[in-house]
């Protein structure tokens, strides 16, 4: 009998956090349904699914793409760190404090 109720509250235990635990932003439980029924996508998804529209072109993001060839990668400017003699000064009063 106790045998049975340690399995119960096991299996209990993993349905909760089948159902309650986030992984990634959703729950198992909330993955399973939409694989399962298709529920939850995009609301086009159906539409697109079925043919109704050709699907739209994405938006333009707003940083442009990493350059493809090392010559426009040439073409823009390295960043620097540029930090004054009193940054530098404020860092090695701090690198001697943690020394000692």
């Amino acid at each position: 009998m106790i045998s049975l109720l340690k399995w119960l509250l096991v299996v209990g235990t993993l349905a909760a956090l089948f159902a309650l635990v986030p992984v990634g932003g959703r729950t198992l439980l909330e993955r399973a349904r939409v694989l399962r029924g298709g529920g939850g996508h995009h609301p086009r998804a159906a539409q697109l699914r079925e043919g109704e529209d050709e699907a739209p072109e994405p938006p333009a993001a707003g940083r442009p793409a990493a350059p493809r060839s090392p010559a426009e990668r040439s073409q823009r400017p390295m960043p620097r760190e540029r930090h004054s003699p009193s940054d530098h000064a404020a860092l090695d009063r701090l690198v001697d404090e943690r020394a000692r």
